[in-house]
């Protein structure tokens, strides 16, 4: 399957994307799912083959979404991957692969909560820039006298070297 950018895009509430090959390749552009003040969509790649996208982003006004790249016989490669949510909870970033795992950086934010990152290779290696997940500041407005509490960010490989650009 190859497609251009992809996007969804609404005031109130943006779609799912989701784009499935099970015995096949994907390759697209941008992926963008945008809500200006509600929620944004979940984002789902997933083939049998190999994944290349560009940037992949669920940006909300209120929540993100969730964000899943998988392959499950071959490499995935992305641009840089982000769920923000500027009122709510951002969502999960999961990027998995049987081979390669190639990506730019990722980043889950949210003003409530942030998502929990992960990155795993089963035979091959994990390649990126950052990680980020963004918790609250202490003594913010919307948090006085509370220390900040981010989920962890994690890369994971059962054969091959994790190497954080």
């Amino acid at each position: 399957m190859i497609t251009a950018d992809i996007t969804s895009e609404g005031g109130l509430a943006a779609g799912n994307i989701t784009a499935l090959a099970p015995d096949g390749a994907i390759t697209t552009g941008d992926l963008t799912s945008r809500s200006v003040v509600g929620d944004a969509g979940d984002i789902t790649v997933a083939a049998g083959g190999d994944v290349e996208t560009g940037d992949i982003s669920s940006l909300g006004g209120g929540n993100s979404g969730d964000i899943t790249v998988t392959s499950t016989g071959g490499n995935v490669t992305t641009g840089d991957i982000a769920s923000i949510a500027e009122t709510g909870s951002a969502g999960d970033i999961t990027v998995a692969a049987f081979g390669d795992v190639n990506t730019g950086t990722i980043t889950s934010s949210g003003a409530t909560g942030d998502g929990n990152i992960s990155v795993t290779s089963v035979t091959g290696t994990v390649n990126g820039r950052d990680l980020s997940v963004e918790p609250e500041a202490v003594g913010s407005e919307s948090a006085p006298n509370q220390l900040p509490v981010g989920n962890p960010a994690t890369t994971n490989s059962n054969a091959g070297a994790i190497i954080n650009n």
